[in-house]
């Protein structure tokens, strides 16, 4: 982990199957953690990215290429429920994607503070369902936690209707802009383009809505004229994760705005 720019410097080393090459500058998370490029020593030579603690502990110690069975067997469990497609399934998957991944936008506010899925759950969709079903779910109902600050689980969850959702919800805050009163979803919805959670997260930080509303005209300019570098990487035929290591050698010029590399359009 990062602190004050310090960091133990991994590269040259190897954990497991991977080689670590040097830091991918170009990444982190909410904990401020350091990301290093690596090169599994799988006979695809795979280049990933993996935090330091991930390195340390062991837990991946490969590109996921000791995974692929497993990963199948997974995958044919899920199908033998036949359920993917039902809303319950949609509701568990969002569950977890905003307790777990960090990728989410609403993970600072669910994962991010601690909040979980109970093991039962989070291990089987068939015992949520079954939950679901034994406790009064309806097509339209929302999953609502009892406790706002507890985990997912059955003695603290129960399902809502939407409106009585956003009753619940009767405390969002208002913010002005040019006189007139937004929520912070409002005014996603007013700048036409952000994803959900991206007003709320600077607002968060300290910004007005006039700041929030000059940065993304700003960063749209920016797009005009550039191309994300992950589009780039997309549209070269190789990963993200060798696209950064490109721009760390030097192989590749970018601009870097607001932490995100972009390419200039040819």
């Amino acid at each position: 982990m990062a602190r004050n720019g310090k960091y133990e410097d991994l590269t040259g080393k190897t954990f497991g199957m991977l080689k670590v090459l040097g830091r991918d500058i170009g990444k982190t998370d909410i904990s401020h953690s350091c990301f290093w490029i690596c090169e599994c020593q799988c006979r695809d030579k795979t280049i990933v990215s993996r935090r330091t603690s991930t390195l340390k502990c062991g837990n991946m110690s490969n590109c996921g290429c000791l995974n692929r069975e497993r990963l199948i067997k997974q995958s044919d469990n899920l199908k033998k429920h036949g359920k993917t497609n039902n809303p319950l399934f949609h509701i568990w998957t969002g569950m977890r994607y905003r307790c777990y991944s960090s990728k989410s936008p609403l993970f600072p506010y669910y994962g991010g503070k601690g909040i979980r899925i109970c093991d039962e759950w989070n291990d089987d969709f068939m015992s949520f369902y079954n939950w679901a079903i034994s406790n009064g779910y309806e097509k339209g109902l929302t999953i609502d936690r009892i406790d706002y600050n507890g985990d997912y689980c059955p003695k603290n969850c129960r399902w809502i209707t939407n409106a009585q959702q956003q009753q619940n919800k009767s405390n969002v805050p208002l913010y002005e802009y040019k006189g007139e009163l937004f929520t912070t979803g409002q005014f996603e919805k007013f700048l036409n383009g952000p994803k959900r959670g991206y007003v709320l997260h600077r607002v968060k930080r300290g910004m007005t809505l006039e700041q929030i509303a000059d940065e993304w005209t700003e960063q749209k300019e920016i797009e005009t004229k550039y191309v994300p570098l992950k589009k780039y990487a997309e549209d070269n035929g190789i990963t993200i994760v060798a696209a950064r290591w490109k721009v760390k050698t030097g192989k590749l010029s970018v601009r870097n705005w607001k932490g995100h590399y972009y390419v200039r359009k040819e």
